[in-house]
């Protein structure tokens, strides 16, 4: 009865954090708080809606599913003489899940870093303030959005209660299928579990629903044997 509770918990909180929420298309808009100009590449398709009044790019009409994204930073910096050179630096590449009409907000801070929320859109609202270039031009295929604060916690604490590692695995993986977590998390995650072989079998699994790979080594601090951190390395290696 327990195992029944916790698995019914377990996808209670997976439906929470990747729940739908009806009608068609959503919109994206990424912006900088920092004097650089922001070139961003959807689903391999170059956006050159920046808009420098306030500082964002736009996508309209974009469908539900998943999508890559890159976004760029341009720099201006100064070469010989009076001269000056463009430089593109690559601070935001991910396959994110735009969710069914709703509104992904992603912001890159001074420093590079990105943070992410998203909203509902409500019913007649969806054009109010939107007017680039891609209003009747739907973008196709695939956003990814980090389980968020709360249902972390409440993730955390369903493996806790489990007693044993084979049910935490279990309860572990049905939980990242549904979601996308980062680095730091997945790291909390791994801590969970008692024996080494369950820690490399989650560190491998939580690989493919991680946000920032380029921050994975963090994972190495919970795995105590080289062996172990050896094998994690072929692993990720073998699926980048």
């Amino acid at each position: 009865m327990k195992t029944i509770f916790t698995l019914i918990t377990a996808i209670f909180i997976s439906s929470l954090a990747q729940a739908q929420f009806g009608g068609n298309n959503s919109r994206i808009s990424i912006s900088t708080i920092s004097n650089d100009e922001l070139s961003v590449v959807f689903d391999g398709r170059t956006v050159s809606d920046w808009r420098s009044q306030d500082r964002t790019v736009y996508l309209s009409n974009v469908r539900p599913g998943y999508h890559t994204l890159k976004v760029y930073r341009t720099r201006a910096r100064r070469g010989w003489g009076n001269s000056s050179q463009n430089t593109m630096q690559l601070v935001y590449n991910t396959r994110v899940l735009v969710r069914s009409r709703t509104h992904l907000d992603i912001i890159i801070n001074r420093f590079g870093r990105v943070f992410t929320d998203e909203r509902e859109i409500g019913r007649g609202e969806y054009y109010s303030d939107w007017d680039d270039q891609y209003w009747d031009q739907p973008f196709g295929g695939q956003t990814q959005i980090v389980m968020d604060a709360v249902n972390f916690d409440a993730f955390k604490q369903t493996i806790r209660r489990e007693s044993f590692d084979n049910t935490r695995l279990a309860l572990a993986k049905q939980t990242m299928d549904a979601n996308y977590f980062t680095a730091a998390q997945i790291k909390d995650i791994v801590d969970l579990f008692t024996y080494e072989n369950s820690k490399l079998d989650i560190a491998k699994y939580g690989f493919n629903r991680c946000v920032d790979k380029n921050n994975y080594f963090i994972i190495n601090n919970s795995l105590t044997y080289s062996s172990s951190k050896e094998e994690l390395s072929r692993y990720i290696q073998a699926n980048q």
